[in-house]
This record gives structure tokens, sequence and C-alpha cells, in this order.
């Protein structure tokens, strides 16, 4: 356990913020913060001491340097060490043992088509570089890059013991998910940029793993579902699974599902399609759902296992897993459709707003990704996933 007595707060995105570090300054922590977020915790009732007051140098060229300094890396790249803490002491500064950070907003301001300058100074460079250090110092230092947090590591301040190990350890992992995705995107950007196309020369496909599925593409293999970061709504990796007692999710359920997901979205009123193996074996429209999930099951009445998803207007869906049989041999191709041509090539294609991944696909992978031995049997699945794709010859003449 490591005790929290001081905690550099500097965060983009607010939520929540204010009530953290209240938290914090209530359980004893001194507080250091910058800017903006100097301000909102000074308005919220939070005593804060200002990073140029405890560098003893001032912010310089607008913000874009205030927390590059000695005091404020030495403080949280301290070891607890003897050495670490005369060198530290020798220039002034103090132990910092709570980072909490998150980053200027770079992929929002590209998705609202923000001029290039503008773009340009939404790169974070204090942020990220401070992220790194308390991440890499983990063994001492907490980091907080996440507000979905913020209660975990508030309760284990006003323990009296900080957080432990096991929670250090995951919040630096997830850190440097966010800076590996966060590089990412600005290197995307760039790259799409340094030539004729309007596609990046670098993209980087950041996913995390939303939960381990019953086994691999076969029966031998392990492997886990992995979401996009920034998973649009609709997508297959924000379906919410309501249960049914039945068994957990394997790659093929969920290849199937996504089958059924791309067909029903050929329609815009309620539809029902029925699929079996990602081929549609029954497609209906109605005026209900109700009745187009019956005329679309109808159409292969003896099919024993198939995945039925019903759509009103695209906005919402159910999906039943394995619903009971029919009886007798009824078939009303007549008001279903029984074939639905679509696209495996497009289905494919949009493979970067869900990623399903399993132990020989990404094992061909493991030269290039350290992080896949981690599905190898007998060991669990990276928490976070990158996959960094280049194009061939894309730098410009």
């Amino acid at each position: 356990m490591t005790q929290i007595k001081r905690a550099l707060v500097s965060v983009s995105d607010k939520t929540g913020v204010v009530e953290f570090a209240k938290g914090l300054s209530d359980a004893g922590v001194e507080i250091l913060s910058t800017g903006g977020t100097a301000r909102a915790l000074r308005e919220g009732g939070v005593p804060v001491v200002d990073v140029s007051e405890y560098t003893e140098s001032p912010e310089i060229m607008d913000g874009r340097v205030k927390t590059l300094h000695p005091r404020v890396h030495g403080g949280i790249l301290m070891r607890d060490s003897e050495e670490d803490r005369d060198a530290l002491g020798g220039i002034g500064g103090a132990p910092i043992d709570l980072v909490c950070v998150n980053l200027y907003p770079f992929e929002q301001t590209v998705a609202r088509g923000a001029s290039h300058d503008e773009t340009i100074e939404n790169i974070d460079i204090g942020g990220p570089s401070m992220v790194r250090s308390a991440a890499k110092n983990q063994a001492r230092v907490t980091v907080v890059t996440d507000p979905s947090d913020y209660e975990e590591v508030l309760a284990a301040v006003k323990s009296g013991d900080g957080p432990n190990a096991t929670l250090r350890e995951w919040l630096a992992a997830k850190a440097f998910a966010q800076t590996a995705a966060y590089d990412g995107a600005i290197a995307a950007y760039l790259t799409s940029r340094s030539s004729d196309s309007k596609f990046p020369g670098a993209l980087t496909l950041s996913f995390t793993k939303a939960y381990d599925v019953r086994y691999g593409e076969n029966p031998h293999q392990q492997g886990a579902f992995y979401v996009e970061r920034n998973a649009p709504a609709g997508s297959l990796a924000l379906a919410q699974s309501l249960g049914a007692g039945g068994k957990e999710l394997s790659f093929n359920n969920l290849v199937d599902v996504d089958a059924t997901v791309e067909a029903v979205r050929e329609f815009d009123g309620p539809a029902a399609v029925v699929v079996k193996h990602t081929n549609p074996c029954g497609v209906a429209t109605a005026s209900t759902l109700e009745e187009a999930y019956r005329i679309a099951r109808e159409a292969d009445a003896q099919c024993h296992s198939f995945y039925v998803l019903c759509v009103p207007s695209c906005t919402s869906c159910v999906i039943v897993l394995r619903p009971p049989r029919a009886r007798g041999h009824f078939h009303q191709f007549s008001r279903a459709i029984a074939c639905l041509q679509f696209s495996l090539l497009a289905r494919y294609v949009r493979a970067y707003r869900q990623l399903i991944t399993c132990a020989h696909t990404v094992s061909s992978l493991r030269a290039r990704m350290p992080s896949a031995h981690s599905l190898e049997e007998g060991k669990p699945a990276p928490k976070h996933l990158n996959l960094e794709l280049r194009a061939v010859n894309a730098r410009p003449d």
C-alpha cells in the first residue's frame, strides 16, 4: 500500500474532477494543479497549489510549457529510495503520489472539422508525459486518466492505505492504452494530410476487451471480444446482453449476430432476420415486430439453432438466441424473403467498429504484437489491444 500525500490534477475533461479533488483534499492530500483545472477547483472550494508556484517557474508560451519541469517529473518518477529522495530534494522538489490527467480532446477536434492550426494546438505534450511517467512508476504512483475510476481510487485513499499494487498496475495499463491510442490518432491525422489520398498512411486501431468468449472459431481455441474505444451507437460493440440463462457467447455466435445486424440494416421499418451460420434463412418485414418475427421464423421452422434480430427503424434491437423450435413443416416464403445477399467484404471492412480476436488469428501477429502471447492456452487475453496498419509506399515524393 502507498499513502497519497500529494496529487497533481490537470484535466481537459472536468467531469467529476471537483468532487474527486475535494475528496482527496478532505483526506489530507495536497493538490497541485494548472490553468483551467486550478480555476475550476478553486471555484469548487478546493485548496490548490499552482504548479508554477511549486516549480517556481511560470507557465510560458500561452501555457504550452507548464508541467515540463524536473520538479514535476522528478516528483512523479522518484523511486522510494534514499538516493532518489536526496536527488529530488536537491532540486527543491517533493514526491507526487497521484497523477490525475486526461488529455486534450484531439480526436474530437478532428471530428468536428477544426482547422489544421487548431488541431495541432490540441496535440497534448505535457499530459502524456506525466501520464507515462506516473504509469511507469506504478510501484509508488497512482495514475488516473478516466473519470469512471475516481470513485474507486478515492475510496482507497480514504481507507488510509492508498491504492494497492493491483489497482495501481491496472490503472497504469489503462493509461498506457490511452496514450497509445492518442498517438495513433495523431499519426493517422498527420499521415492522411501528407498524401493525395484521404486515407491515413498509418492507422492504429485501439480496442478494449469487453469479455472472454466461450471458445474461439473452433472449440479447442480460446477467444475474447474486443470493442472500439469510441464505438458509434448502433454497433455490435455497444450491444447490451440482457441474458437468458444460456451459455456465454462464442466467436461464432458473435459472427452470426454481426451478420444479422448488417442484414437487418437493409430495412427502414420493423423487420426480422433469421440467420444460420451467417446465412439469412428467413427475412421479413411487417407492420409490427411481432408479425415480422413470426413470418421470418416460419420461413425455416425446422432450423434448430438460429438467431433472430428485430429492428424498428434501426434504433433498437432484440436478439433472440436459439428460440423454441416450431412444430410442423410450415414454410411461408410468399411473405418472407428466403435469401438476402450481402457483402462479406463490406462487413469485414467495417471491422474497425468491432474486433473479435482468437488465439489462432492473433498468434500470427505475435512477431509484431508483444501482448499476443497472452492468448496462449492458460493465459488471459490482454485488456487492451492496439493494431497498427501502415500503408505501403505512402510517403509523398
